[in-house]
């Protein structure tokens, strides 16, 4: 409404109306809510009855009208069907009587929408008002012939020297100037068209220059004596912001492209020499330090006629993704270990950040950004406290940080699966130097979010060795938050497993013990009954019968089997002694008894409904 109300921009217009139309389309009913006032859509009045304005335009106000008029009815105020035709019989036949305040709007609003669209051009695309799944700036952007809806360069231009940088500043600033002074067509087209032939001679060097890291050859022994680490170093000693950023673009992917291909222990003199010269390091404070002021994404002077993924990068996940590699062992921690508090700092915010953008493009890529982020946040925190003792004490102090982490991470979508793995090995290397006593609820729900949903043998060791050291250290924390076994079944579905290891279903089967200890009512809710009535309903009972949990911990212990069995578990080692042993022979026998017909037989031998002490 404030957009309808203020805007003197046709596409910027046009859009607002599909932005309502999807609005209205995927949250129609929460919408009505909302909706009590009639006079709250003055603007959306004025624009349905200015003769100016497209039909396809008006005709969509209008339907946009009908919908708030459905709620706007139940207040006291008055419908939008009155305001209407109020304001076209004043308009239309002079009435003397003064107007309302709101109603003068109307029609001061409706004048200067008809002022818009003579001046601009009345001819409107009917197809972009066609649907609700077309692209609002696409199709608005398709109107640009008449210059209804050009948008200006916002972003910084990334050049690659003074000179690109300078020339675009000025042609740009021309344009806006021209534009000021009201000039069009010609005029401003020429000083688009050179720039799009900068535009194009920028792309093409910027692209020789990223892909250098296919042909850079180094000396990984002697890094003192390359010459393309020594232009590095003197472009990162730049007085200019822009020249520095790149320089740090392009170390990342040339030292990141020999971390992975030729191992950490192959670059560790690398690594340590360009740690050493500071110059890195410092470039990557003070980028992380312009991200919360001026915004994340960054991006590139490419042509703008669509926005690809190519055209701009985040500079969180650039420093980030390089602190992660530099960090690969003590040694090179300890040339960052004056900065560690810095980076502790920078990482906290950054991870609360939301995604600043430097263009208007920006707005749409902000959650898809945030969560890539924190992605990069957490890898690089685990890197840290993997190898600094300093970093692990300074994390640990923040608890409130570290349950926010924890809380977001259990509740991230099932795609994140590295935001789980990177924060159930943050808990790893922390304890000790974290009070668990006061994250036991968030630890416990991020590890059996972890064993009720992660496919890697790896992270459901890790998962493992931390609820071991929390059932030794933490006792009594962990006693509190217990309150229902259902919570606990994805370890139940790992206990009972017969390819997963002893070393892990031991471990599992004492920490259901302790939760059947720990539990309030023991009879209702009870491990044994919960697994033995499991047990029998698989093998007699169609699978279709069994209710969602019992369903997933099947589904869950067969891709445990599956998993252990595929990415190589040793030998498959015996049902541990108590809870997995005794549940296996009752389904054996079960198993047997209905197959064979059986069944006086299992029960003659005292196994059938035989409930058994799993202490």
């Amino acid at each position: 409404m404030r957009v309808l109300e203020t805007s003197t921009r046709k596409g910027v217009i046009e859009v607002t109306i599909q932005v309502l139309k999807g609005v209205i389309h995927d949250e129609g009913e929460a919408l009505k809510v909302q909706t009590k006032d009639a006079c709250d859509f003055f603007p959306l009045v004025a624009l349905a009855t200015s003769s100016a304005v497209p039909k396809a335009m008006t005709a969509q106000a209008v339907v946009i009208l009908c919908f708030f008029d459905e709620s706007v009815k139940r207040s006291r105020g008055p419908s939008m069907e009155a305001i209407l035709l109020d304001s076209l019989y004043r308009q239309q036949h002079g009435s003397l009587e003064p107007l309302a305040e709101r109603r003068s709007k109307i029609l001061k609003r409706k004048k200067q929408l008809e002022e818009i669209f003579q001046a601009q051009g009345s001819s409107t695309n009917t197809q972009t008002f066609v649907g609700l799944g077309s692209d609002p700036i696409k199709d608005a952007s398709s109107e640009r012939g008449d210059n209804s809806f050009e948008m200006e360069p916002e972003h910084p231009s990334l050049s690659l020297t003074i000179e690109h940088l300078g020339s675009f500043k000025k042609r740009r600033d021309g344009e806006r100037k021209a534009r000021k002074r009201g000039a069009k067509g010609a005029a401003i087209q020429a000083i688009k068209s050179q720039s799009q032939r900068d535009f194009k001679a920028v792309k093409k060097e910027f692209e020789e220059r990223v892909t250098e890291k296919e042909t850079v050859s180094l000396d990984l022994l002697k890094p003192q004596s390359s010459k393309w680490l020594e232009d590095i170093h003197k472009e990162l000693s730049s007085d200019d912001a822009e020249t520095r950023l790149i320089a740090l673009w392009r170390f990342k992917a040339v030292h990141n492209r020999v971390a992975v291909f030729r191992g950490p222990a192959a670059c560790a003199e690398f690594t340590t020499f360009a740690l050493q010269k500071r110059l890195v390091l410092a470039e990557i404070v003070r980028l992380l330090r312009a991200a919360q002021v001026h915004g994340d994404l960054y991006f590139f002077p490419l042509p703008r006629d669509s926005l690809e993924i190519d055209d701009f990068f985040s500079k969180t996940q650039l420093c980030f993704g390089l602190l992660n590699t530099l960090m690969m062992d003590s040694r090179a921690v300890r040339h960052v270990r004056k900065a560690i508090p810095d980076l502790i700092d920078l990482q906290e915010a950054s991870y609360c950040a939301e995604a600043l953008c430097d263009s208007g493009f920006g707005e749409v890529l902000d959650a898809h950004q945030q969560s890539q982020n924190k992605k990069a946040v957490l890898s690089s925190m685990v890197a840290l406290a993997t190898f600094s003792e300093q970093a692990k004490a300074e994390l640990g102090k923040r608890t409130a940080f570290l349950r926010q982490v924890l809380v977001e991470c259990t509740e991230a979508d099932g795609s994140e699966d590295m935001t789980l793995d990177c924060a159930m090995l943050l808990v790893l290397h922390l304890r000790g130097a974290c009070p668990f006593s006061e994250l036991a609820q968030e630890i416990v729900r991020l590890a059996m979010r972890v064993l009720g949903t992660s496919m890697k043998r790896e992270v459901i060791q890790v998962t493992m060795a931390v609820l071991k050291k929390m059932l030794r250290i933490e006792r009594e924390a962990l006693k509190v938050q217990i309150s229902d076994a259902c919570d606990f079944f994805p370890l139940l579905a790992l206990a009972i497993s017969s390819a997963v290891p002893k070393e892990l279903t031991a471990p599992a089967v004492e920490i259901l013990c302790f939760v059947e200890e720990s539990l309030e009512q023991p009879i209702e809710s009870s491990i044994e009954t919960i697994l033995l009535n499991l047990v029998s309903r698989q093998q007699h009972v169609s699978s279709r019968s069994l209710d969602d949990e019992s369903l997933k911990l099947l589904e869950r212990k067969e891709q445990f089997e599956k998993m252990f069995k595929v990415q190589g578990s040793g030998p498959i080692a015996q049902p541990p002694i108590g809870l997995g042993s005794e549940a296996i022979e009752y389904a054996n026998c079960q198993k047997r008894a209905w197959k064979e017909g059986h069944r006086e037989e299992c029960t003659k031998s005292g196994l059938k409904g035989k409930k058994r002490n799993i202490k």
